[in-house]
């Protein structure tokens, strides 16, 4: 984690101290924490930690309480400074929990704000938009990082819909073993900002295949 998110930091072409950052199947947080780090160790003077992470840190994960977990991860990591500021843990806690949404990323809206929905299906099923979730964030996150699920895709009532946003699932028949790992790495171009933006994901060699 701590390997990807420097090389990320290196390659995005923007003030990485403020770019909002998104981790689509976060976990417990730990790409979220490496970011936390090393937005601390690159930082100039007067750099909060709490107010990083508060602002520019969020995360999906179907497990709520791995969020719950790694927003106790974050909080330690910016307990010093929530006691110096006698901030109530418990506050602090949910402000940074405030960004981790118990969700799964396949199901949220990548159509930006006036984009066209040239899809029926869209229409028939819409799904929660991604600038709805996160508004500070309307034409996507600046930078993408995390470990991807690596597991079957299963049976889904929604693969139809999945099919026409993912072009992994193009040709591809529901019930076959289709691995989820791709369609996050489709999720490095759908979920950030477009022409400004930086993506890395843990992925096996297969992906070349």
């Amino acid at each position: 984690a701590d390997y990807i998110v420097e090389h990320t930091r290196q390659l995005y072409s923007g003030d990485f101290l403020s770019a909002k950052v998104l981790d689509p199947a976060c976990g417990t947080g730990v790409f979220l924490l490496a970011t936390l780090r090393a937005a601390a160790r690159h930082c100039g003077n007067g750099f909060s930690r709490f107010d990083y992470t508060t602002s520019c840190l969020h995360g999906f994960d179907v497990d709520g309480h791995a969020l719950d977990a790694a927003a106790f991860l974050l909080l330690n990591e910016c307990l010093a400074e929530v006691q110096a500021r006698s901030l109530s843990p418990g506050s602090a806690w949910r402000s940074i929990r405030r960004n981790l949404l118990e969700m799964d990323s396949l199901s949220v809206d990548t159509l930006r704000h006036g984009d066209a929905r040239s899809s029926p299906n869209l229409l028939a099923s819409p799904l929660p938009c991604l600038s709805d979730l996160f508004p500070e964030v309307p034409a996507g996150f600046d930078i993408l990082v995390g470990n991807p699920p690596y597991a079957a895709l299963g049976e889904r009532a929604d693969y139809g819909l999945l099919a026409s946003r993912f072009a992994s699932l193009r040709d591809v028949k529901a019930g076959l073993r289709v691995n989820l790992f791709p369609l996050f790495v489709e999720m490095m171009w759908q979920l950030t900002k477009p022409g400004c933006n930086t993506a890395a994901l843990v992925t096996p060699l297969s992906i070349a295949f």
